[in-house]
């Protein structure tokens, strides 16, 4: 009685440890083909060469966790600052959505950092999961996936306190 109990229950166990890891395990992260944008040092390791670069983990990761970069905002959102490189005149623009289910569309702050070369943004994750995201510049797009990870509470630091411009923002459209 008791081997067909544990029997019983091994097939549930496994499939629930299967599906616990199944969102990690279908994940087809992106890792980095190494085309930044040419200069005077390479600008990002994943881009077209010529119009958008930007930087991607080794491992397709973007990780939040105690101590670690980022922040989680009240609302419970995920809060990354994202690097890219421009590399014609124009006004980046950033979407993006979760592959691995339901959820709200990604957000992105991106401040005024002139019209070319370096832009600093915020992508802005509802949610952990599988994410699709695409950066565009006029005509041209670049689209990558990376697996958002959140670990414990996630990183200490007040999102205030990292994208100062972003909460102002925020406050004056009140």
């Amino acid at each position: 009685m008791f081997r067909s109990a544990i029997w019983c229950l091994t097939p549930f166990v496994a499939s629930a440890v299967l599906a616990g890891r199944s969102a990690a395990d279908s994940c087809l992260v992106t890792t980095p083909n190494g085309r930044g944008l040419p200069g005077a040092y390479t600008r990002g390791n994943h881009g077209d060469g010529s119009t958008l670069s930007t930087s991607l983990a080794n491992d397709g990761k973007v990780t939040f966790k105690p101590g670690g970069p980022g922040c989680v905002d009240r609302d419970g959102s995920l809060w990354m600052k994202w690097p890219w490189w421009r590399g014609v005149p124009g006004q980046l623009t950033i979407e993006g959505r979760r592959l691995s289910g339901p959820a709200k569309p990604l957000r992105a702050f991106i401040p005024p950092y002139g019209d070319r070369g370096f832009q600093v943004s915020a992508l802005i994750f509802p949610d952990a999961g599988c994410w699709e995201v695409t950066g565009r510049m006029r005509e041209e797009s670049l689209t990558f996936v990376v697996l958002v990870e959140k670990i414990a509470g996630g990183p200490d630091s007040p999102c205030v306190a990292l994208f100062p411009a972003a909460f102002r923002d925020r406050r004056q459209k009140r």
